[in-house]
């Protein structure tokens, strides 16, 4: 499936603690990129970026409150993107908005994904239920992921290491997608 990197770090800004995480896929039809950067204790949304070689861009900057959240996303391209030698020209402009919220969302679909549940009091049997917001179709009302811990398992950790992880089935039903 190509090559994932994933780096995560803590940092301050404007004296807020934070975790800025960058996650790069590259594949062969291309590369994807995910820039978070969250609340260092509640994990809560400040920044979520995603871009893919095929043009695709989505933006979101969610206020310190929680309240609202500012987007700006490309157009989808067309097919497989832009293939080499197509030259790049955009009819639609970029989507720009600012959404109000009715209550804090987190951020899962553009790049937190696992480490997001990851901040949750994991044990076998565990399961939650947590309001998203949609960075593929901005709108005041999340959608909800479903996650549930079905057990531990030992996972490869370099050579002739293992650890000891949790085994989690999460699920998207806006987006269809389980993981």
């Amino acid at each position: 499936m190509g090559t994932w990197t994933d780096s995560a770090r803590i940092d301050s800004i404007n004296g807020r603690d934070v975790i800025l995480r960058k996650q790069t896929w590259i594949h062969d039809r291309g590369a994807e990129g995910y820039y978070n950067v969250v609340d260092h204790k509640t994990l809560e949304p400040i920044l979520s970026q995603y871009v893919n070689a095929g043009g695709l861009y989505r933006r979101m900057e969610f206020s310190a409150d929680g309240k609202s959240v500012q987007f700006q996303f490309s157009p989808q391209p067309p097919g497989e993107g832009f293939p080499p030698g197509t030259p790049l020209r955009l009819s639609n402009p970029m989507t720009e908005g600012k959404v109000a919220l009715d209550r804090p969302y987190f951020d899962f679909n553009t790049g937190m994904f696992g480490l997001l549940i990851a901040g949750f009091p994991l044990k076998e049997g565990y399961s939650a239920r947590f309001p998203v917001f949609r960075s593929y179709d901005p709108k005041a009302e999340p959608a909800w992921v479903d996650f549930e811990v079905k057990g531990e398992e030992k996972v490869a950790a370099g050579p002739g290491k293992s650890v000891n992880a949790w085994l989690v089935v999460a699920n998207s039903p806006d987006t269809e997608e389980v993981m």
